[in-house]
């Protein structure tokens, strides 16, 4: 389906503070709460994040998501509903959004839970490939001839920019919580938001 919602600035306000702000903060706290061997609170974090910034994405793309609950893999199929937009995403990500599902959810300890030791780098390269889409795309512009251009083709060019496949967290939201984080020195949040890589950190 491509999409010809046009949503209001209140629309999008509200998926940007409900949905991906609030993801920002989840990832944030689940990066936190991992450090400090809190596996089953780091799994809740980790899946509400993912959860809301598929739900937003979804939302953005004016698709809907009150029957999706917490079933991540629910939400990362319904993306093929969007045909214009290209999601290149790691082929495991369906996998380890399998595992949030089962693990994630598991808040009262309904069953057995368990991390493996590389959930917080399963969650990094996830969140950081899932949230370049976080945002509404479709937004026109007029030219100088006045003309009315499409934005998409230029966003989805910024998101599947070879260098941004290769170095997906260093890809920006223009007045992302996480960036906001990232880019305040005094900020205490900004040392669990930030990822080091082999060569450098971000």
């Amino acid at each position: 389906m491509t999409t010809k919602w046009r949503p209001a600035p209140f629309e999008l306000g509200f998926i940007t503070q409900t949905f991906r702000n609030s993801a920002d903060n989840d990832y944030i706290a689940a990066r936190l709460l991992y450090c400090n061997g809190l596996d089953q609170q780091f799994l809740w974090s980790a899946e509400q994040a993912v959860e809301k910034y598929l739900k937003a994405i979804l939302l953005y793309n004016g698709i809907n998501t009150a029957d999706i609950g917490h079933l991540l893999t629910r939400a990362f199929d319904r993306l093929d509903a969007i045909t214009d937009i290209q999601f290149d995403l790691p082929d495991d990500t369906r996998d380890f959004l399998e595992y949030l599902q089962v693990y994630g959810t598991n808040r009262y300890l309904q069953h057995p839970s368990f991390t493996a030791g590389e959930e917080l780098l399963r969650l990094d390269k996830t969140v950081w490939h899932i949230r370049r889409y976080c945002d509404y795309l479709r937004g026109e512009i007029k030219n100088s001839k006045g003309q009315r251009v499409d934005l998409l083709p230029a966003q989805l060019r910024r998101i599947l920019n070879p260098r941004t496949l290769a170095q997906p967290h260093r890809f920006r939201i223009m007045h992302g919580q996480l960036e906001r984080v990232l880019g305040d020195q005094k900020s205490s949040l900004r040392p669990q938001a930030r990822i080091r890589t082999a060569s450098r950190s971000i």
